[in-house]
């Protein structure tokens, strides 16, 4: 089902509406997923990890912050959030405790040496 004809179809409910017509419960919530019909949307095949090369060529020109920031992302893994997060009192042993936003379990992640480079060059 396209987008309009959902639309139609609840044109002129409001969250508040007790209405049959209308799909929400009077309390502002839908009682099931009012996007459920909507046809998805066809994407290109996604994100693509960087080739070596890439890699490889952004580490030769990088200096500083975006350096650092690159072999942080790239090393550990982590998601923006994530590493906007990290602070040096986390670093341990080699490695760094963080604690993801998404998953809130609390890991131990330790450092490749490019990353240990980057960090003893800050």
């Amino acid at each position: 089902m396209r987008v309009a004809k959902v639309a139609r179809r609840n044109k002129g409910c409001r969250a508040t509406d007790l209405r049959p017509d209308c799909p929400y419960n009077g309390q502002g919530l839908a009682p099931a997923n009012p996007a459920k019909e909507i046809e998805k949307i066809k994407t290109e095949e996604g994100h693509k990890p960087w080739s070596q090369s890439a890699i490889a060529t952004y580490r030769n020109y990088a200096q500083g912050l975006a350096l650092l920031a690159f072999e942080l992302a790239l090393g550990t893994g982590q998601r923006a959030s994530d590493l906007a997060r990290m602070e040096w009192q986390d670093i341990e042993d080699g490695g760094n405790w963080v604690t993801p936003g998404k998953t809130k379990a609390r890991l131990w992640i330790p450092f490749p040496q490019r990353l240990a480079t980057a960090l003893n060059h800050t």
